[in-house]
Parts: structure tokens; sequence; C-alpha cells
């Protein structure tokens, strides 16, 4: 993994509690100038070729969060600040549930980085996994939302700064486990 990408996910992981903690210091207009900086960053890091390897949902999201945050820059909303990560569940769900009717599915493509082979049967799970996964933004979504709209901040941190990382896990984990099971052939 790159650095770049490297940072790009811890700075994911780290969202909620960085918004939290900005918002004690500064203004949600400042909060949002910031991460407008950091997404118009990485967009310019990113090469041409690397952005046109994007799935056309993949750069709709990153399009996305950068509107969303120049929206938070220019308004100052605070609860624009925290729909963000009910924002960010909503383009991964589009990202897999596009892939679900695009083929390959999301899941599809990241078993072939592993198995280039994949048997038919490979294909047909993957693409059941991908559905859980769209299950799963959509619950993400809501969980995100509710926290944002009549939950307080600390609420909000505690769900999407902690507990949607441990659903995920558990998700990830609990396929991991059951695909072992499942076909024990693959240990992969």
């Amino acid at each position: 993994m790159s650095a770049t990408r490297l940072l790009a996910a811890l700075g994911a992981c780290c969202y909620p509690l960085a918004v939290f903690l900005g918002l004690q210091y500064f203004p949600p207009r400042a909060v949002g100038a910031a991460l407008l900086l950091l997404l118009l960053l990485r967009y310019r890091r990113q090469s041409r070729a690397l952005w046109r390897d994007l799935a056309a949902a993949q750069r709709g999201a990153l399009l996305g969060m950068i509107v969303l945050s120049a929206l938070v820059a220019l308004t100052g909303s605070a609860l624009l600040l925290r729909l963000t990560p009910a924002f960010i569940s909503l383009s991964m769900l589009w990202v897999f549930a596009h892939s679900l009717r695009h083929p390959p599915t999301m899941i599809e493509r990241f078993a072939r980085q592993i198995t280039p082979d994949l048997p038919p049967e490979g294909v047909v799970y993957t693409r059941r996994v991908t559905r859980v996964w769209c299950g799963f933004f959509v619950f993400n979504a809501a969980a995100a939302l509710y926290t944002a709209l009549p939950a307080g901040q600390a609420f909000w941190l505690w769900y999407n700064g902690l507990a949607s990382y441990l659903l995920m896990g558990a998700l990830f984990g609990g396929e991991w486990l059951y695909r072992r099971w499942r076909f024990p052939e693959a240990r992969t």
C-alpha cells in the first residue's frame, strides 16, 4: 500500500474524531475548508491514469465529497459535516450496487486480485457478498444519519468513529471465517 493510500485510509478512519475536535476549536466553515483542501490535494495528487482507472461511481463519490466539503466551507453548517459519514456510506452503496448491475462486482474485483482465475461458483459467491455489503451500507447510512440529526455530538462520534468500524470489521471477519469454512480449498 502506498503512503498516499495509507494516509487517505487513516484520514477516513479519523474523520469523525477530527470533526469532533475541530468543531470544539474552530467554526464549521474552517473545518469544512480544511477538509476541502485535503480532498483537493488528494484529487490533485492522483495521476490522470489512476483517475481514469477509477470506476465512474468511485469518481462520483470523490467529487461528491469535494462538493459537500465546499458546501460546508460556504455555509458553515456543522450538520453537513456530521452528515458526511452517511454520505460516504451512501456513496459506497452506490459503488457496490452499481457493480451489481455492471459486473464484475466490487467483491469480485477484490477477489480477482488474489485469485485471477476465479471459478464460476466464486463469481456467484462474490455477487452474494456484494449484496450483503450493500445491506450493510444501507444500515450504516441510516445509523449515521440518525446520529447526525437528533443525537448529541458524543453519540455521533461514538457510532461513526468506533461502532461503525467495529461492525465493518465484524462483517469482514465473519465473511472471512465463512469463506474458509465454505471453500476450504481456496484458503484465501
